[in-house]
């Protein structure tokens, strides 16, 4: 009996780890990506206003802008986003050993939420392109909560904790795919719409799963 047990328990903590891998992989380190999105954004006016025409009467007259301030901007969000990436690690670290993973992952899906909410809703012409900022810092911060909760995890594994915690790591890089993935699959004025939706259908499953996966993890 207690072999079946013992086996049982085995069975459920590899398949929370499987789990907990796909959410690596869909939220904690997308935010290095982001300047995947650097050639879809001018589409859709995203800080358009800071193009500015060419001095240069030969370039001018072809039409072209210069659109150097307008790039700066989508390279402050990506960097001010991975700065808030890296700063709350320690402050979400003490949080954790307060309040347990499940509370502060939580609080992590509403902010991924509102990240992903807040990149649909920007749009050219209604000056809400701040947005964009909004939404690399609340999804950062909801990614690096997702890293650490998923990394206490691997202390179930007292004997292949190495191991979860590398699996835990590949899933973190390979999550920086995910803009690419957009970038090349949808066409213009289809990509803020389909993201954001998918994600926070993804958040709402998760919100829901969040649970099992706890239960999976207990010995």
């Amino acid at each position: 009996m207690t072999i079946v047990s013992g086996y049982k328990n085995s069975c459920r903590r590899w398949f929370g780890v499987m789990w907990l891998m796909l959410e690596m992989n869909l939220i904690a380190g997308t935010i290095f990506g982001f300047a995947a999105l650097f050639k879809i954004l001018p589409d859709y006016g995203v800080y358009n206003y800071y193009c500015v025409s060419t001095t240069n009467i030969t370039i001018a007259s072809s039409g072209q802008e210069n659109c150097d301030a307008q790039t700066r901007q989508y390279q402050n969000a990506l960097t001010l986003g991975i700065a808030f990436f890296d700063l709350p690690s320690v402050i979400v670290g003490t949080l954790i050993d307060k309040f347990g993973c499940r509370f502060i992952k939580l609080i992590a899906i509403v902010f991924h939420i509102v990240g992903w909410l807040a990149l649909a809703l920007v749009k050219s012409g209604t000056r809400r392109d701040y947005l964009l900022y909004i939404h690399t810092v609340f999804s950062s911060i909801g990614g690096i909560v997702v890293l650490i909760t998923t990394y206490a995890s691997s202390e179930y594994f007292s004997r292949s904790r190495a191991v979860v915690s590398a699996l835990f790591a590949g899933a973190t890089i390979s999550s920086t795919i995910w803009f690419s993935v957009f970038q090349s699959r949808f066409a213009k004025k289809s990509v803020p719409t389909l993201i954001a939706s998918a994600r926070v259908g993804l958040d709402e499953f998760y919100r829901f799963t969040l649970p099992l996966t706890q239960t999976w993890l207990r010995f």
